[in-house]
């Protein structure tokens, strides 16, 4: 195709240009009513760094049907598990009932993408511009290159968490999104010849002391004016489900898991604060009641 002046324009196939097409219009609908926006940011961020370089390098060094498509799935897998947060997809509640799971297993499903995909990828630019042969060394340095990605996003999150909270964070299990993409990128490989963060509270909510220190020297100021346990989390309840803690991932990693609720069974959640459990025991088939002292219940 060319211009006015003749110059030839050089556009995307049409193949590229439906899935851009389609892409945008499913990260729009993903950005509508996230339940965190903070966490649809850091989910989609990948996208919005991956595209460009797509659409710039589309006509000069274009990549197979198979890898647009599977760029496009996992793009797919991060725009719900942002617009939903992973442990509140339905699809994994879904799974978790038919399978009888522990627990919403959805965030396994972003670990296969996160090591299968970038395999895939590596695995074809390697083949097509170095002189690695399919073999042990092919295999090596793409797993490699998985690792590094997904150690890279896991060091992301956490600096992010720490910029946002203002102070020290956890990762929810640093090795284990990097342990499940290395063994989906060697399944990857094989196939063709991959923190629930705490803090002490909201960013507003933390002492001016804290703001500025390492993470590793955030301590407790002893101006701190301490309300009420009553009080304190009546006022904590406005921003509670929002507010990593640890404690409350170890609740909603374990608990469920442990009570195993069956259909019809009448469950008391007593201190349900939110009502996070309740939410998840309706949908598991329980007839759960809330009990809390808290404005939050």
């Amino acid at each position: 195709m060319a211009d006015r002046g003749g110059r030839e324009i050089s556009l995307l196939p049409l193949r590229q240009l439906l899935l851009l097409g389609l892409g945008s219009l499913c990260l729009a609908l993903s950005a509508m009513g996230a339940h965190d926006r903070l966490t649809w940011v850091l989910e989609v961020s990948p996208i919005l760094l991956a595209v460009p370089v797509l659409v710039l390098t589309g006509r000069r060094f274009p990549l197979t049907s198979l890898a647009y498509v599977l760029i496009f799935v996992h793009a797919l897998v991060l725009m719900v598990g942002g617009h939903y947060t992973y442990e509140r997809v339905p699809l994994g509640f879904w799974i978790q009932r038919a399978l009888h799971l522990g627990r919403n297993d959805y965030d396994r499903l972003g670990h296969f993408a996160q090591g299968f995909v970038p395999a895939i990828l590596t695995r074809e630019v390697l083949l097509r511009r170095s002189p690695l042969v399919p073999g042990k060394w092919l295999f090596f340095v793409v797993t490699a290159v998985c690792l590094a990605i997904s150690a890279a996003y896991e060091l992301f999150e956490w600096g992010a968490a720490v910029a946002w909270v203002g102070c020290g964070c956890v990762s929810r299990d640093p090795g284990r999104p990097v342990g499940h993409a290395m063994g989906h990128a060697d399944r990857a490989r094989r196939g063709r010849r991959r923190a629930v963060l705490v803090g002490p509270g909201p960013r507003s909510a933390a002492p001016r002391s804290w703001r500025g220190l390492s993470p590793g020297r955030c301590l407790m100021s002893k101006r701190v004016q301490r309300p009420e346990v009553r009080d304190g989390y009546d006022r904590w309840s406005e921003s509670y489900d929002q507010t990593p803690n640890p404690l409350v991932a170890l609740d909603r990693r374990h608990t469920l898991g442990l009570l195993r609720p069956r259909r019809r069974e009448r469950i008391l959640d007593a201190g349900c604060g939110t009502g996070a459990h309740l939410g998840l025991m309706l949908r598991s088939g329980s007839l759960p009641v809330g009990l809390d002292l808290s404005r939050a219940c």
